[in-house]
Order: structure tokens, then C-alpha cells, then sequence
């Protein structure tokens, strides 16, 4: 992970090593009162810490797409290939909730994507 004062602030922070601790000794935790990037940053933080591979799941795949995002920047890898991320995205592998006879075959290719790493 880049070194930037933001990683840095939230690396350092108290409070982390608390989450980090109780996230080796659970297999879910729920964090609520974050808004914007800061869940992003967070989980970043978490991420670098405590290592091993983590799933994040959004309400949605608006939400989903900005918090990808957001980790992607803070990773640094947004310029790299697919297959060099350590952030990647799992979306849904239909267009609309209501139709599921209809899937979306670009995301059938990107959860394939996800599986083969």
C-alpha cells in the first residue's frame, strides 16, 4: 500500500488496532457511523495490517463501484493489468433484480476474472 499521510493517519490510529485485533478473533464484522471514503480508508487500513484476503459487500452496485474505486487509488493500482490487482471487483452477473433470466454477460467474465486469481 502507497505510503500517503491519509494511509498513514488511519494506519496509526488507536482505534485500528482494536478493529484489527477483534477482526482476527471474528470471522464478520460490521462498522457503522462511516460515511463517504472513510470506509474505504478503514478497510484499507485493515487490509494492510492484518493481511490475509478480505470481502467487503455493498448495498448496492452504485456504493460497490465508489468503495472499489476508492481502494483501488489507495492500493495504488488503478494503472496496473487485471491480473497484477490485489483489489478486485465481484459484481452481481445480472442487469436488473426483477428479470434474473436475464444475465449480464460482461460481469459473468469479471466474476470468472475474480475466481481465476
Amino acid at each position: 500500500m502507497p505510503k500517503s499521510p491519509i494511509n498513514e493517519s488511519y494506519r496509526n490510529h488507536p482505534a485500528l488496532e482494536e478493529i484489527t485485533r477483534i477482526s482476527g478473533k471474528q470471522t464478520h464484522l460490521l462498522l457503522s457511523g462511516l460515511t463517504g471514503s472513510s470506509k474505504a480508508v478503514l478497510a484499507s487500513a485493515v487490509c494492510a495490517q492484518s493481511g490475509g484476503q478480505h470481502l467487503f459487500v455493498c448495498t448496492d452496485k452504485e456504493t460497490a463501484a465508489y468503495f472499489y474505486n476508492d481502494l483501488e487509488n489507495l492500493f495504488g493500482e488503478r494503472d496496473l493489468d487485471y491480473n497484477k490487482k490485489s483489489v478486485l471487483f465481484y459484481p452481481t452477473s445480472y442487469k436488473r433484480p426483477y428479470e434474473p433470466e436475464k444475465p449480464d454477460n460482461t460481469h459473468i467474465l469479471s466474476r470468472t476474472e475474480v475466481w481465476a486469481e
